[in-house]
């Protein structure tokens, strides 16, 4: 039950124990832009070969038809998402990040762990302010850091190395391990706490320009985010000032 509940946190809501969570230099960036391409991956008949097994497990389960359900439900979710991808832009002003995408534009602040969200598809349009400052303090988080500067890869003409952020946080019900692999340059340092695809929970030192991201919960490697550096430019930037008033009504 527990692989059933992870696969269908991951494949639906898409949405310190290390001490050293410092970078080797203190020369942090706070101003350009960053673009990548993100990307949800899938090793789609292995998913699909661990689900069907799972759903004959269920037969002797009491609650087998619920168990069903949510595997059948996350098969159509597997073929839902295998293609989904689209650009992700990242404006970091000072101490406040906008994120663009297709769909929505949003307003972070990763000092209170806080999201101005403005979402929009179609005829459908929805505001709403996420702030999880207060949650995240309630969990029992914890990070381990590592990183391998011999592991080198190039991407868009930019070298980086590896380092792997393990998050282990320890739920009412159940304990998440999630893993970001990363290439990472230090050519340009922005606090990775700015970096909203890392969802880290608590404050950190480390900072770099992040030029890939793949992650994934550990019990679901083959299934995973990837976001890939498509552009980096530290002049360009947004030209309207930060506006929140239209989140005024927006309880």
């Amino acid at each position: 039950m527990k692989n059933i509940v992870i696969l269908l946190i991951t494949l639906f809501v898409f949405g310190c124990k290390s001490q050293n969570m410092k970078s080797d230099s203190d020369k942090v960036l706070k101003d350009g832009f960053i673009s990548y391409n993100f990307k949800v991956n899938a090793d789609q008949k292995e998913l699909s070969n661990e689900l069907e097994k799972m759903y004959e497990e269920a037969e002797t389960k009491e609650d087998s038809l619920m168990v069903k359900g949510l595997i059948a439900g996350s098969l159509k979710a597997l073929n839902k998402f295998k293609d989904l991808s689209f650009e992700e832009n990242y404006f970091f002003i000072n101490d406040t990040v906008i994120i663009n995408t297709v769909e929505q534009e949003t307003i972070f602040i990763p000092k209170t762990f806080t999201k101005y969200v403005d979402w929009k598809k179609g005829r459908f349009k929805r505001k709403y302010i996420s702030k999880m400052d207060s949650l995240y303090k309630t969990w029992d988080t914890s990070y381990d850091i590592k990183v391998d500067k011999n592991d080198k890869k190039i991407i868009n003409n930019i070298e980086g190395y590896k380092l792997i952020i393990t998050e282990t946080r320890i739920g009412s019900y159940d304990t998440y391990v999630n893993i970001s692999e990363l290439y990472v340059s230090d050519l340009y340092k922005f606090p990775f706490n700015h970096y909203d695809f890392l969802k880290l929970k608590r404050k950190s030192n480390l900072s770099g320009l992040i030029l890939e991201c793949k992650s994934y919960l550990i019990e679901t490697p083959n299934l995973f985010n990837s976001h890939t550096l498509k552009e980096f430019n530290t002049s360009k930037q947004k030209s309207n000032l930060i506006d929140l008033s239209k989140f005024d009504s927006v309880e």
